[in-house]
């Protein structure tokens, strides 16, 4: 287990920086693990609420690692603006199928979608996976009150997120990303940190997740 604050650098490309990121912390820690550590599988989930690009890029042909990542997308109108944030882009060569997008067209999205969405597609994907590793790009930009991700994502969620992670591989580590409402921002890092330390999760009460969701998964 471990947590490194300071952060927003899943933008940050291989040659230059982008969005505010200068380096990218969570593929420095993946590379690192790979080539120094000899890890053979890693899980990197990317839960800010913009597409973490550069990180996918980067892996996009490596089966050593598995880039899933919840993001806002409005079809394309929410930055990065990407046509390759959408669902259609799950790797290339070798890393084929190892790249998973769920792109989210609507805002207000709530504690109920993002539990579906792990319940649904990303628990069942990771425990065949079996990572060795699971480095989380945490953003908590899709948290209630933050105005950039326009989500409704409560601090408490976090902590269930985390837990769920914990039941795949006890090595997980969680690297700041974005994040602009200060309370939500500083209450969901204090709640994943207490997952991470084994605490139990608070117990909440989820909304129905959105219907056109559902259908899809």
């Amino acid at each position: 287990m471990a947590m490194r604050w300071s952060g927003r650098r899943h933008h940050a490309m291989r040659a230059e920086p982008c969005g505010y990121c200068f380096y990218n912390n969570v593929a420095l820690a993946a590379r690192h693990a790979i080539d120094k550590l000899g890890v053979k599988r890693i899980l990197i989930v990317d839960w800010d609420v913009h597409h973490g690009q550069a990180t996918q890029q980067m892996f996009y042909d490596d089966p050593r690692v598995v880039y899933f990542s919840i993001h806002r997308y409005e079809h394309g109108s929410f930055w990065p603006n990407l046509r390759q944030s959408n669902f259609n882009y799950v790797g290339s060569g070798r890393g084929r199928g190892f790249n998973f997008n769920v792109p989210l067209n609507k805002t207000g999205m709530t504690d109920g979608d993002y539990v579906a969405i792990w319940h649904l597609l990303l628990l069942p994907m990771a425990f065949e996976y079996q990572p060795e590793v699971i480095i989380v790009s945490a953003g908590y930009d899709a948290a209630v009150g933050c105005p950039e991700g326009e989500m409704q994502i409560t601090p408490a969620c976090y902590a269930h997120l985390t837990h769920m992670l914990l039941a795949v591989s006890p090595a997980v580590c969680v690297v700041l990303e974005g994040g602009y409402c200060p309370a939500s921002l500083a209450e969901g890092a204090a709640l994943t940190l207490r997952a991470l330390l084994a605490h139990a999760p608070p117990t909440g009460d989820y909304q129905e997740p959105c219907d056109e969701y559902v259908d899809d998964f």
